[in-house]
């Protein structure tokens, strides 16, 4: 029967080989530090890459509900800026929400328009606020709160959880 190890698999198998093969070849200190700072960067990417489905598929659910509350609160404005934000919120917010887990290139697809849309739509509330929108500031703090939590996301994923560079022992 044939096997083949999964990217985690793989990786651990890198961080062993790297301190059974390479650490005790290692004479000087600054060596030895460079050997253990490359094994957490890969213990890093173990974690992101058992939790990057997961994100993917509850950032893009946010993003398509951020999309809805987006074309409602701007239901009123007016302007180039605001016709956008409504066809592109309109049109992106009815999307399905996408069931976990999904195959990694479709929901990397799904997940990456999304996010380019959102920059695009950064612009134009940016737009809106300097013509005196009240609406798109409030637009604003939707997205300021998606993107939050978006970042806290990737640090604990990245820097928190076990193995990672925070709290380390």
């Amino acid at each position: 029967m044939f096997t083949r190890p999964t990217i985690v698999e793989v990786i651990e198998g890198v961080m062993t080989s790297l301190v059974q093969d390479l650490g005790p070849e290692l004479q000087t200190t600054q060596a030895k530090i460079r050997l253990q700072l490359n094994q957490t960067l890969l213990q890093c990417v173990i974690q992101r890459i058992q939790q990057e489905p997961q994100l993917m598929v509850t950032e893009h659910n946010e993003m398509t509900a951020l999309y809805r509350a987006l074309a409602d609160r701007l239901r009123d404005s007016q302007g180039e800026a605001a016709v956008r934000i409504r066809e592109r919120s309109e049109q992106l917010g009815k999307q399905a929400d996408l069931p976990a887990p999904l195959a990694q290139t479709e929901l990397a697809k799904a997940h990456s328009n999304l996010t380019a849309e959102l920059v695009k739509t950064l612009g134009d509330l940016d737009e809106l606020i300097r013509t005196g929108d009240a609406s798109a500031a409030d637009g604003l703090q939707l997205v300021r709160g998606h993107l939050a939590l978006r970042s806290l996301r990737d640090f604990q994923a990245l820097m928190v959880n076990q193995g990672a560079l925070v709290g380390r022992g």
